[in-house]
């Protein structure tokens, strides 16, 4: 358990239906008998319903673990609805519902984009399987987050990436050019990296 090894922090978890069928029962049951608070939220992207309810049972064989369940039903502007559902150790209350419900939108985004990113966009991370031995699997992995941290860096302060990337479309073609670059081009610095990579892709270069 996340509160077991640090008493201290705070979580969000995505909660789903399937898979925390007590959960849902105690919600559903507290919400017919009237204990279940709600408020309802508009914004630009559509209008949000939020129910939420404090101390509940994380599951049967867990019945001390207490938890607090916020449950999000989105109708969007275009119609279409989504729900999202979350258990938390933070206790919910009117006035912090959307910064919940925000901040575990975030992790999934982080979840989904980083990973498909790290796994799909030739960092190779789906390539290490396991921890390998004497942990050199995980060595690659920590290496290649490094590599990732490095070219979010770059994208948010270099703005020969950014342009490359744009004219590009992918991470894939960028790491393409900039190896053609690297293998075929004498260069003093990476400065001179991106400066030929903006003349590859018929870009001006500007000069600082």
């Amino acid at each position: 358990m996340i509160t077991e090894s640090s008493p201290t922090w705070k979580y969000i978890i995505n909660a789903k239906e399937s898979g925390s069928k007590h959960l849902f029962e105690q919600f559903d049951e507290l919400n017919a008998g009237g204990k279940v608070r709600w408020k309802t939220k508009r914004r630009k992207g559509g209008s949000y319903e939020l129910g939420y309810v404090n101390d509940v049972a994380l599951n049967k064989s867990n019945e001390g673990v207490r938890v607090n369940v916020l449950y999000c039903r989105v109708k969007e502007a275009s119609g279409k609805e989504v729900i999202f559902s979350y258990l938390t150790n933070i206790e919910l209350h009117h006035s912090n519902l959307m910064t919940v419900l925000e901040m575990g939108r975030s992790r999934w985004k982080i979840e989904n984009e980083v990973f498909n990113t790290l796994k799909n966009q030739e960092y190779n991370y789906g390539h290490n399987y396991g921890h390998g031995k004497e942990n050199l699997a995980t060595n690659f992995a920590y290496l290649m987050m490094l590599a990732f941290t490095a070219d979010q860096i770059l994208e948010c302060c270099n703005r020969a990436f950014g342009r490359v990337l744009k004219k590009l479309r992918t991470r894939i073609k960028l790491w393409e050019v900039q190896r053609s670059v690297m293998l075929t081009t004498v260069i003093d610095d990476l400065d001179g990296v991106w400066r030929k990579m903006l003349e590859m892709c018929d870009l001006r270069v500007i000069q600082t």
